[in-house]
């Protein structure tokens, strides 16, 4: 299954969910995976599907190589969300002003998007603010490249799809 039934599956994974904390075995398709966290609190599930680049960045000093993430949020207190994750390192994105992320779908033009730090004070998360369109455009690729600032490295490109 490529990114097309994403929601459908996200949808099914929360109406079928099984009371745990977290899904022991999370579902993997190739590209992405797929799982699901116990909201204990509200009595709901929120529903996530993850995709790690194919390359890798070398970060400054005592980081070493490191890795983006895209991860898509479905539900919960905090609602949907569009998260970059950065598994070393942190990203050059501020509270005040956010950052830009450059997209290329496919061959397409490049898209801008903002994003901003977690409110948690967390620097390898960054969220992006415009979801739905960053969503729906997902869902028609079958390439990503992101261009995202990173501390003290500047901007580097990442392959996604």
């Amino acid at each position: 299954m490529h990114l097309k039934g994403l929601w459908a599956f996200l949808v099914l994974s929360v109406a079928c969910f099984v009371s745990t904390a977290q899904s022991a075995d999370a579902k993997t398709d190739q590209e992405w995976e797929y799982s699901t966290q116990e909201d204990k609190m509200r009595g709901d599930s929120i529903a996530f599907a993850s995709k790690k680049s194919e390359n890798e960045i070398r970060m400054p000093g005592a980081f070493g190589a490191s890795r983006l993430e895209i991860l898509l949020r479905k539900g919960g207190p905090h609602g949907d969300a569009a998260i970059l994750v950065v598994n070393k390192g942190q990203f050059q994105c501020y509270r005040s002003s956010g950052c830009k992320v450059a997209a290329k779908f496919d061959d397409g033009k490049i898209v801008t998007y903002t994003a901003y730090p977690s409110d948690a004070g967390r620097f390898d998360v960054i969220f992006l603010q415009e979801r739905a369109g960053f969503e729906r455009r997902l869902l028609k690729a079958k390439s990503l490249v992101l261009e995202v600032p990173f501390f003290e490295l500047g901007r580097s490109s990442l392959s996604l799809m």
